[in-house]
């Protein structure tokens, strides 16, 4: 895709060509005096500035390591501080006021990212980790100010003037980063700063979901913690707030339980092996999503002596399947084409790795057609020679886009000899060289920017199919061709793309799918029945043998967008229902947020990971998404209620057997409403929302002979919720093969 912030901005100013001027001084002169009363004249009229402020109440002091409530007032010089709400969005929806926050060091400083504001006040719970000093960047969604506001964290002393231990808990995760896989085991680092008394015995680790549920409940030797031996496994992917308490109690005065890690439960069957250690009152076991996990309870005896928190992230396992060319998710952002040479490898080369982690393995890539080739003569493919291999490695597949105009002309190309056969050699060239690497080619982005009429550019698109054809006749072997992005959907613009040669010779038709208002939800924008559209279009010019490519789609975070639980909730809506109508691939904007390369750039708030490389929510939800559906066919939709059902047929898969998954939410966000689903394939029942948390499920009616089977309940509410209706485990293996698909109800194996 191609974002309408795809490149660094840069302020620029030519001195070199302003000329030289003679100024002549003024035939009148005015006094001190005289400038003073203008002065004031011009202020007066002015008027006094709505110079709006945020204020910390009473100081806003913070003490650290302590989970506490900041007030923030909203103040004015001058004039009463404009509350009314402007409406941009569709249905005359007025947008909220909130207060947005960024803190500087967003990894010791646990805050959310916004806080609703009534009567010009909001409260913002906060949790500092440490003492520093703390910088909170504020933006005023509805006068659109901004500023930031700074306080020092300090120790306080008691009485007799000692000071607390201040722990701070770190993960051992992906890029350094507090980022892990499921049921993968990761190493836990205790720091402490040391306070007044002797070093606490012990710590407790706690770990809960999206829904404040307890997944991990465990007890730890500090010393042992601090020493880097020790790790913890979480048994399900999502989004997870960490706390660590350190205890004055020895580890042998607390419960301990028999198992410490999950212990998965066998598909086919509602239980595993799993003994408790006395206490039990002190010791609970319970499901998370196919484990059996046990929580090591808080004695009301214990004595907590401080406490952390922070967020974590855990990621799904995705299948070895990811490569194949027919899973649909893409990301933009990582352009390395864009960055110079030497970030490619360092910088570039963390965000390929952040795009597999996520579970995209098909990025766009635009070329300028003029640095490849500077004149008619001639070519440069140094950029596309270093930085495609980086994309191979990292097994990232591009969509390389073209895109002009020529060094010599201006848009559209010329149709003169010279021209044609500049553009036919450089496409040749792209084809037969990087076909292993490249899974489709287009020729140019938005081209009716460029092409006003359709059939212009319906020519030129056949003119590129020509160049795939060897001067001796024989055609080459080539990534698909598909059209270039159009900015918006134009049922009329792409028809006229459809002519008799054409439809023989492409790949796909693409468009952006981008928000006209990007505070309204994917429905409200009308973005699934542009996906309709398009399939209809195909269909009614006998053309369903091509693709449909949404080449970008995204909503950004902040004052100008939505809050990141909405981001995340319309990212699997949008991907969700683009899937059901039909569409092939589709692309989201963006990777990340700018900040630490000035090559990665996003519009604000618009990427999956934030400017440090850090996942968002909307990054969360994704990884999830592209785990659950990962080789998805056979779409289906239907309405319970109010409530969307999009059903899949899910393959056999190297971390998944064969089955059906659900995807359901309703499209009103104060309502929850109950559905029913049967559950026929008997390995197991699992539901999940869109940031991983567990929906309980509740079973009212069984089917005989059958541990799981039945029929189910399920409470659905705007967020998306996840129903998986696992198979059971194929026949096994022959020896030395794998299962490589599941055709009619037959495991096919693979050497």
């Amino acid at each position: 895709m191609k974002s309408a912030v795809n490149a660094v901005p840069f302020l620029c100013s030519s001195m070199s060509s302003m000329k030289t001027r003679s100024f002549k001084k003024p035939a009148w002169r005015v006094s001190i005096r005289q400038s003073l009363v203008l002065l004031f004249v011009l202020t007066y009229l002015a008027g006094p500035a709505n110079a709006t402020t945020w204020e910390l109440q009473n100081g806003g002091l913070l003490v650290p390591n302590r989970a506490t409530t900041i007030t923030l007032v909203r103040t004015s010089a001058g004039k009463t501080p404009q509350t009314t709400q402007t409406v941009t969005s569709p249905g005359s929806q007025a947008l909220p006021d909130r207060l947005w926050l960024t803190p500087a060091d967003s990894a010791n400083v646990v805050m959310p990212e916004y806080a609703d504001v009534k009567n010009n006040r909001a409260d913002v719970p906060i949790f500092v980790r440490g003492s520093r000093t703390v910088s909170i960047e504020l933006r005023d969604s509805i006068n659109g100010t901004s500023q930031t506001i700074t306080r020092d964290v300090k120790r306080v002393a008691n009485s007799s003037g000692e000071k607390p231990w201040l722990p701070r808990l770190t993960i051992q995760g992906e890029d350094g980063l507090p980022v892990t896989l499921a049921n993968q085991s990761t190493t836990v680092v205790l720091e402490l700063v040391p306070g007044a008394g002797a070093m606490p015995a012990s710590a407790q680790i706690v770990v809960r979901d999206s829904r404040d549920r307890t997944v991990i409940s465990r007890f730890f030797n500090t010393f042992e913690l601090a020493a880097g031996s020790e790790t913890i496994t979480i048994p399900a992917a999502g989004e997870y707030n960490v706390i660590t308490r350190l205890l004055a109690d020895p580890t042998e005065n607390l419960p301990r339980a028999r198992y410490r890690t999950p212990v998965p439960i066998p598909y086919g069957q509602t239980e595993a092996r799993f003994e408790v250690s006395e206490p039990r009152w002190l010791v609970t076991t319970q499901t998370v999503l196919g484990s059996r996990v046990a929580l090591e309870q808080l004695p009301t005896t214990a004595t907590v002596v401080a406490e952390d928190q922070m967020r974590m992230v855990v990621f799904g396992r995705h299948s070895n399947e990811i490569q194949r060319n027919h899973w649909p998710f893409a990301i933009a952002g990582s352009n390395l084409i864009d960055m110079p040479a030497a970030e490619r490898q360092t910088w570039g080369v963390r965000l390929l790795k952040w795009q597999r982690r996520l579970g995209s393995s098909y990025a766009p890539v635009n070329v300028n057609w003029s640095a490849i080739q500077p004149n008619p003569g001639s070519f440069n493919w140094t950029d596309l020679n270093r930085t495609l291999p980086l994309y191979r490695k990292e097994m990232v597949r591009p969509l390389l886009t073209v895109t002009g105009p020529a060094a010599w002309e201006q848009n559209p190309p010329t149709e003169t000899t010279a021209t044609q056969m500049a553009w036919s050699t450089m496409i040749r060239h792209i084809s037969s060289q990087y076909i292993p690497v490249v899974w489709a080619l287009q020729p140019w982005n938005h081209p009716e920017t460029v092409w006003k009429d359709p059939a212009q550019y319906a020519k030129f698109l056949l003119k590129t199919a020509d160049a795939f054809q060897m001067p001796n006749g024989e055609r080459i072997e080539t990534p698909p061709l598909v059209t270039g992005s159009l900015a918006e959907f134009d049922t009329n613009y792409l028809g006229a793309l459809l002519t008799p040669e054409n439809k023989s010779r492409l790949g796909g038709i693409a468009f952006d799918l981008f928000p006209r208002y990007p505070q309204a939800s994917p429905e409200q924008n009308g973005l699934e029945r542009k996906v309709a559209y398009a399939l209809d279009l195909l269909r009614s010019r006998q053309a369903t043998g091509l693709k449909i490519y949404v080449t970008g789609s995204g909503w950004p975070v902040g004052p100008n967008g939505v809050t990141p639980e909405l981001q995340a909730n319309y990212l699997v809506r949008t991907h969700v229902s683009a899937l059901a109508n039909g569409a092939y691939k589709i692309t989201w904007n963006s990777l990340c947020d700018s900040g630490t390369s000035g090559s990665s750039v996003a519009s604000d708030g618009m990427g999956l990971l934030d400017a440090n490389l850090v996942p968002r929510k909307s990054g969360v939800a994704y990884n999830l998404m592209t785990y659950a559906l990962s080789g998805i066919t056979d779409p289906g939709v239907s309405i319970q209620q109010n409530v969307r059902i999009t059903s899949f047929n899910l393959p056999l898969q190297t971390n998944k057997w064969p089955g059906v998954i659900y995807v359901a939410w309703t499209n009103s966000p104060n309502q929850v409403q109950t559905i029913q689903l049967d559950m026929k394939h008997g390995g197991g029942v699992y539901a999940f929302d869109y940031l991983g948390a567990e929906v309980p499920a509740k079973k009212i009616r069984s089917v005989e002979n059958d541990a799981i089977a039945g029929t189910y309940e399920f409470q659905i509410g705007y967020n998306p919720v996840y129903i998986w209706d696992a198979g059971k485990a194929p026949n096994r293996a022959p020896a030395g093969r794998k299962p490589v698909e599941n055709t009619d109800e037959k495991t096919v194996w693979k050497k």
